[in-house]
């Protein structure tokens, strides 16, 4: 947020038309943000968002990352205990979520092994729950990366669409 405060203060951008894109760890991000600051950011689109460590922890192709994000050491012959599992879940977007009030756009690949679907089904489940206006675009044949030819067209074409629609619904 400092650094968005930072380019505010020079002038040369809209502070009421501010959006925000990230994807996996900026997702995680972006994520956090609209959570944390409600109603600064018109719009946010993203691609594969990591939203609940603790759930992130059993479906990653990547677990020693999530630990080691968090600040824990990791040991592939254990478990996390309760209190870790508390941890990583009070480190995560979902817990501020209920905040939020930015329409969201969320793309996910369905074969995505670095951060599972289910991470931005949950955020989907949650912003849907308050009435935030949310899409889910789900891609089939795709990966984290979102990257076959048609599945990147369709995601940079539907994230002008997302932003043009949020800045366009409050005028």
């Amino acid at each position: 947020m400092f650094a968005v405060e930072c380019v505010l203060k020079e002038g040369v951008v809209d502070s009421e038309n501010v959006l925000l894109i990230g994807g996996s760890h900026g997702g995680f991000i972006g994520c956090h943000l609209i959570g944390q600051y409600p109603g600064f950011y018109k719009a946010f689109a993203t691609r594969n968002p990591v939203i609940n460590l603790a759930s992130k922890l059993g479906t990653t192709d990547i677990p020693d990352h999530t630990m080691v994000q968090a600040g824990f050491d990791y040991a592939p012959d254990q478990l996390p205990t309760p209190p870790v599992l508390a941890t990583l879940l009070s480190k995560s977007p979902i817990t501020y979520i209920s905040q939020a009030t930015t329409p969201v756009l969320i793309m996910l690949g369905e074969k995505d092994k670095r951060v599972h679907p289910s991470q931005g089904l949950e955020l989907h489940r949650a912003l849907k729950a308050r009435g935030i206006p949310v899409r889910l675009l789900w891609y089939p044949d795709d990966n984290h990366s979102l990257s076959n030819v048609d599945t990147e067209a369709d995601v940079f074409m539907n994230i002008a669409v997302w932003f043009n629609f949020a800045l366009n619904r409050t005028q």
